[in-house]
């Protein structure tokens, strides 16, 4: 009898010991999935937040540089002075093309001297003139790709006006094809990737290339 009771009291403080030990295993499994959760969430939010106030600052800079171009176009307003405000060549390097549309014309003005208008299309019907006549500062367009380059473009536009009277629009090409490229590249530590949507959902570029185009709310 002695020896059953011995024994049922090791198999009962056997059983005690590993519920224990599974308790406390348990509890530090836990403890160690909450923290990595913590740290890869802090890290994913401090990695998108320096990226986003990244791309704001460039974007912020390049709309101050088309203010400029603006506000010398409008001190002292003529067409000559408009082809002038385009071809400032310390904007040569950080616009991909400086152009612009007279009120008055039909054609796109720009400071590249071996391009060519196509025949009978009026710039003013174009979707960057519109957004820009109906606005009083530099506004960007949604980023797009170029048909001739297949390049990942943004436009800075600007409406001029003299005497508060409508004169034009005028604006810059921006390449995101660098942005893109970083932004694409970025995977967390292999817990995620980033994306560029624009302010409707649609996805501007993604690692996926298949989804560029689409709604994020189709695509998640």
């Amino acid at each position: 009898v002695g020896m059953k009771i011995r024994t049922k009291f090791s198999v009962a403080s056997g059983v005690v010991v590993f519920v224990v030990i599974s308790l406390l295993s348990l509890s530090t499994y836990w403890l160690i999935e909450g923290t990595l959760k913590q740290k890869t969430q802090a890290y994913v939010e401090d990695s998108g937040s320096l990226l986003a106030k990244s791309i704001s600052n460039w974007l912020v800079a390049k709309r101050a540089q088309i203010e400029i171009v603006k506000s010398q176009i409008e001190s002292n307003f003529s067409a000559q002075n408009f082809q002038a405000g385009l071809e400032i060549g310390a904007l040569k390097n950080d616009f991909l093309l400086m152009f612009g549309t007279l009120d008055n014309e039909t054609q796109l003005r720009s400071n590249n001297p071996n391009r060519v208008n196509p025949p009978n299309v009026d710039f003013r019907q174009r979707a960057w003139y519109q957004l820009a006549k109906h606005e009083e500062n530099t506004v960007f367009t949604a980023p797009y790709i170029d048909a001739a380059t297949n390049e990942l473009l943004l436009s800075a536009v600007a409406p001029i006006f003299s005497g508060g009277q409508f004169k034009g629009v005028v604006g810059g090409d921006l390449s995101l094809s660098t942005i893109a490229e970083s932004v694409n590249t970025i995977n967390f530590n292999q817990t995620g990737f980033a994306f560029i949507a624009d302010g409707e959902g649609n996805v501007v570029t993604h690692p996926d290339q298949a989804l560029n185009g689409k709604n994020t709310q189709a695509v998640y």
